[in-house]
């Protein structure tokens, strides 16, 4: 019947497109009504309801798509840990976050949260939460997150065979904290223990390997004695975290080390932005490495200020980290001042001779900002070629939050380091996973794409820089629109994918203030490329090789 008013309610969500929720038949009897979940993300039934006159009728439908993962370790040696992400998303894929999921474990084992056992997680604005899984009971386990009515499960198998590593610091027998990796210098040795069991049982005559990410291992095969104990040492000549395995049979176990550059030689001191509005702020980072480039840990370093403007130093000294950098920031006054007229020094404290940097910066105009986003696609190349293309933003701003239109932002991309390794199928796995056996750095200190004598470490002594410019950023200089945007992209060979980390870099200069903003970024493989157990994935072996130390070029 044409020309009827009819009324539509529902349970959940929103009725859109008929204002207000009653509207009238066509020609033909119909009248058309769209169904939005609104905010609602639970796996629910919805019922809508439309009536006219004295008669209605009861439609029904199911409100799903929402999707919870668990990814981790599909095994794990009972007494060990491993960390485990949970990760919530919409029926459109988009990140449901401040969410609380609860876990479970079929064999009671448990989770914790920054050392605290915890029964769930909240996701954070990336819909994604991590937990610390700990195996005390042996068996075939299966955990399960559950939220909004929707669940996910990751079957973990605990072998009820002990594999437990343990270090001591050099020269003595203290053990290191366990809720940290021990950190040795570098030319230490760094003693590894693994002490194998089952069912609380020592394993005595069982031969033991040994592999590192980083250094050399003093043996990389060991005998366990009487109480089940295989011991090495493991040192190394350049700085950065490493993991040691030991394996024997079907079990194994791994160990965190970071061995630390500890003699300073060199200091660089960078500021976010050379020009500065009056009363704004720019963050200071000093950087500390030693002659063969390595960062420097634990060093305090001390910064001193210039400035007849009355600006001051959010701090006066710092301690370098693991990354050989310590952060200051500096806060302008009122006034502006000359060109170059406010001067930070940094300087490595208790050294002679003195090892020290300078940077100078402008208070005055509009300060810019620059900032770099990105998502969590990657696309293949067009026409098939066998290459990755991943798209970035740039976004330029002033001091007021103000986007700038017509801004050149000038964009580099520099190697940080590279991966060994191979991708592999483990039992129980549904896709590829990726083995990484080292972690090397990038052997172009000064990015100028040069193996330079003297100042450049061939670590592989292949003759070659590695890994060398295994990317491009197209286009190299963008220009902002009205909004403040630009868009570019980084293209990489498929067979790279995974096996090498980048620094993408974009600088802005805008009426004599410029800025930058630098992001790291793993070379990403499509998630379509792995997921498919019978078809190896591009890179199934390193482009670097399988060797477990760097100083392998194989």
């Amino acid at each position: 019947m044409a020309d009827q008013a009819v009324r539509f309610s529902t349970n959940v969500g929103t009725i859109n497109n008929v204002l207000p929720v009653t509207a009238k038949t066509d020609a033909t009897g119909v009248v058309t009504a769209e169904l939005s979940a609104g905010n609602q993300k639970a796996t629910q039934d919805i019922t809508v309801t439309a009536s006219s006159g004295s008669v209605s009728a009861i439609g029904t439908a199911k409100m799903s798509g929402t999707k919870l993962t668990v990814t981790g370790v599909s095994s794990l040696v009972i007494a060990n840990s491993t960390a485990l992400t949970i990760r919530l998303q919409d029926g459109g894929g988009k990140a449901i976050s401040g969410q609380a999921v609860v876990l479970a474990s079929s064999l009671g084992n448990t989770f914790k949260v920054g050392g605290a056992d915890v029964t769930s997680v909240t996701t954070d604005q990336a819909g994604q939460a991590t937990v610390t899984y700990s195996a005390k009971n042996g068996g075939a386990d299966v955990v399960t997150a559950s939220a909004l009515n929707e669940s996910g499960t990751l079957p973990i198998a605990v072998s009820s065979e002990s594999f437990v590593l343990s270090a001591s610091a050099p020269g003595g027998g203290v053990s290191f904290p366990a809720n940290a990796p021990p950190e040795v210098n570098l030319g230490s040795n760094v003693t590894v223990s693994v002490v194998f069991a089952i069912n609380g049982v020592a394993q005595a005559n069982k031969a033991v390997s040994f592999t590192s990410t980083r250094g050399t291992v003093s043996s990389s095969s060991v005998v366990t004695d009487a109480n089940g104990r295989a011991t090495i040492t493991v040192s190394s000549n350049n700085a950065g975290n490493a993991v040691v395995t030991a394996s024997s049979g079907s079990v194994s176990g791994q160990f965190p080390i970071e061995f630390v550059a500890t003699t300073p030689s060199t200091l660089t001191l960078q500021i976010e932005s050379s020009t500065v509005a009056p009363e704004g702020v720019t963050s200071v980072k000093a950087t500390v490495r030693d002659a063969a480039g390595n960062l420097v840990k634990n060093k305090q370093v001390d910064f001193t200020l210039s400035d007849v403007t009355g600006g001051f130093l959010s701090v006066a000294k710092g301690t370098t980290d693991s990354s050989g950098e310590t952060t200051t920031s500096y806060t302008a006054s009122k006034a502006s001042s000359a060109k170059d007229g406010v001067v930070i020094v940094a300087s490595v404290a208790n050294t002679l001779p003195v090892i020290q940097s300078q940077a100078k910066l402008t208070v005055g105009g509009k300060a810019v900002f620059v900032k770099l986003g990105t998502d969590n696609l990657i696309a293949s190349a067009p026409d098939q070629q066998p290459a990755y293309i991943k798209t970035y933003q740039v976004l330029v701003t002033d001091s007021p939050s103000s986007p700038i239109k017509g801004a050149k932002v000038q964009l580099t991309l520099e190697p940080v380091e590279y991966y060994k390794g191979a991708w592999d199928t483990p039992t129980g796995a549904t896709t590829w996973k990726q083995n990484v056996t080292a972690v090397c750095a990038n052997e172009d200190l000064n990015f100028n794409g040069i193996l330079d004598t003297g100042t450049e470490i061939d670590e592989n002594s292949d003759g070659a820089i590695q890994p060398g410019n295994v990317a491009a950023v197209i286009p190299g200089t963008v220009t902002t629109n009205e909004s403040g945007f630009a868009l570019f992209k980084i293209s990489y060979p498929k067979n790279h994918a995974g096996w090498v980390k980048v620094r993408v870099t974009a600088r802005a200069t805008v009426n004599g203030s410029e800025s930058s903003s630098s992001e790291l970024f793993l070379l990403t493989i499509a998630a379509s490329d792995v997921g498919d157990l019978k078809v190896s994935p591009p890179g199934a072996t390193s482009p670097f090789g399988v060797a477990a130390v760097c100083t392998n070029k194989n």
